[in-house]
């Protein structure tokens, strides 16, 4: 859209990207609708139509202010470190899993280290009579 290593294009993306996440879906969304009004090639709309569709279909997974005001992490340094923490759990000394089992305590782990453990337990186990 704006070429390879664009100081514009770095600088666009991240003020939307700064909208997003301090003041919400809606205000980014209406900047970028805006900007792709202002595209005259056929290309350069059609890339846009690709990233507002993109960003539409994700609506729900980038409510940053609303994941930020809730206490979720929004960045993507927890998840990197879950995941490393995870496989090193599987690759442990003495460790040897077939597939299936490497699943099962891969999510496990992260069950517990998510802080989702006794949720997830409460809607699978049967209710108490």
């Amino acid at each position: 859209m704006f070429g390879e290593e664009s100081t514009e294009g770095t600088t666009w993306a991240e003020d939307l990207i700064e909208k997003f996440t301090h003041q919400g879906f809606e205000i980014a969304w209406q900047v970028l609708v805006a900007w792709r009004v202002t595209l005259r090639s056929p290309r350069k709309r059609m890339v846009a139509d690709w990233l507002i569709n993109y960003i539409s279909e994700r609506r729900e997974m980038i409510s940053y202010p609303e994941f930020r005001q809730r206490g979720w992490q929004i960045g993507s340094g927890p998840t990197e470190a879950r995941c490393k923490t995870t496989t090193y759990r599987l690759k442990g000394s003495g460790c040897r899993w077939d597939f299936k089992n490497a699943e099962s305590i891969a999510s496990l782990t992260t069950l517990k280290y998510s802080g989702q453990w006794k949720n997830y337990w409460q809607l699978h186990l049967p209710a108490k009579t």
